[in-house]
C-alpha cells in the first residue's frame, strides 16, 4: 500500500517534470522591439541574437516551425542571449536591416551586450548548425 509520503513524493516528481516540459514548451522568449531588445541585452550582459524574417519567406516560416522549436535552440537562446525577432516588413524595421547588411531572408546577426556587432548568418539554418555557431559565438569575448 502506498503511504501518503510516497504518494507526495510521487506527485512532487510528476509537477515538477511537468513544469520543466512547459518550460520548454514555451518556446524562444523573442523582443519584438528592437531598442527594448538591446537595453534587455545591457542590463542582463548577455549577447544579442537578432533574427530578421518576413511573414512570406518560405525560409524565414521554417525556421519558425523546425529550429526555433527545438528544445536544445530554445535553452540555448533563452538562456544566453537576448532574442530580437524583426520583420522587414514594417517600415519601423526597414533602416535597422540596411543598416545591418540584410540583402535576403531569414538573415541574423550577432552583436555583444554592448551593442558591438560580432558575426552574421544569411539563410536557413538548421538547429544542430545553430545550436555550434550559438556555442562559438557565446565563446566571443
Amino acid at each position: 500500500m502506498i503511504t501518503l509520503k510516497k504518494f507526495l513524493i510521487t506527485i512532487s516528481l510528476f509537477l515538477l517534470i511537468s513544469s520543466i516540459s512547459y518550460a520548454n514548451d514555451k518556446g524562444v522568449n523573442w523582443y519584438e522591439d528592437y531598442k527594448k531588445g538591446f537595453e534587455a541585452a545591457k542590463k542582463e550582459k548577455k549577447k544579442i541574437f537578432l533574427n530578421f524574417v518576413s511573414k512570406d519567406c518560405f525560409y524565414c516560416i521554417k525556421m519558425k516551425k523546425i529550429t526555433f522549436t527545438s528544445p536544445a535552440v530554445i535553452k540555448m537562446l533563452n538562456k544566453n542571449f537576448i532574442s530580437i525577432s524583426l520583420d522587414t516588413d514594417l517600415e519601423k524595421n526597414v533602416e535597422i536591416a540596411r543598416q545591418c547588411g540584410v540583402r535576403g531572408l531569414p538573415f541574423t546577426t550577432f552583436f555583444s551586450s554592448d551593442a558591438k556587432p560580432l558575426g552574421y548568418i544569411p539563410g536557413y539554418v538548421d538547429s544542430d548548425k545553430l545550436i555550434k555557431i550559438l556555442k562559438a559565438v557565446k565563446k566571443i569575448e
